[in-house]
C-alpha cells in the first residue's frame, strides 16, 4: 500500500484477483511423508475507512489434494492496516483474522489471528514482522503460537 491515504490508492489496489497453486511436503515424519497440492483462487476487496485506515477481506478457495485425498478448503481473512511514515521510514501495521472451512471435516475447524507489520526497504522488497496465534479442532497440537519473519519480493 504505502499511500498518504485511501483516495491516493491505485485502482487495482481496491479488488484483487489471484490464481495460483502451492505444492506442501511434510518431511517431519520420514515414514509417513505427507504431500498436498493446492489449487488456489483469491478474490480481496478492499475498503478504505476513516482515519486512513485499510480493511481487506480476502476470500480464498483452495482445492486439495492430501495425500491423493480430494478435498476443499475455504478461507475468509479480514485484515485492518494503516500506513505510518516516521521521518523516512514507512511501515505499516495490521492486525488479521481467520476462519477456514474444511470439507474433510464439513466444519469451520481452524481460526487464526496475527498482529504485525511490514517494513518495506526498496521499492519492490518489504519485511514483514508478525505473531500468530492458530487454534485447531482437528489437530493433534490445537493451540499454536509463532513468531514470524516473512521476506517479500514484489515484481
Amino acid at each position: 500500500m504505502f499511500a498518504e491515504s485511501p483516495d491516493q490508492l491505485d485502482e487495482a489496489k481496491y479488488l484483487t484477483l489471484r490464481a495460483g497453486y502451492l505444492h506442501v511436503a511434510a518431511l517431519n515424519d520420514e515414514e509417513n511423508p505427507s504431500s498436498e497440492h493446492r489449487a488456489i483462487l483469491e478474490l480481496t476487496p478492499r475498503y478504505p475507512l476513516p482515519g486512513a485506515f485499510l480493511l481487506s477481506d480476502r476470500n480464498r478457495g483452495e482445492a486439495r489434494w492430501i495425500n491423493g485425498h480430494y478435498s476443499l478448503r475455504y478461507r475468509n481473512r479480514l485484515r485492518l492496516e494503516r500506513d505510518f511514515k516516521i521521518r523516512s521510514l514507512r511501515l505499516t501495521p495490521y492486525a488479521t483474522g481467520e476462519l477456514f472451512y474444511d470439507t474433510r471435516y464439513r466444519i469451520w475447524n481452524r481460526n487464526e489471528y496475527s498482529f504485525g507489520s511490514e517494513v518495506p526497504i526498496r521499492r519492490h522488497a518489504i519485511i514483514e514482522f508478525y505473531f500468530m496465534r492458530q487454534n485447531t479442532s482437528r489437530s493433534s497440537t490445537p493451540h499454536v503460537n509463532g513468531f514470524g519473519l516473512v521476506f517479500q519480493w514484489h515484481f
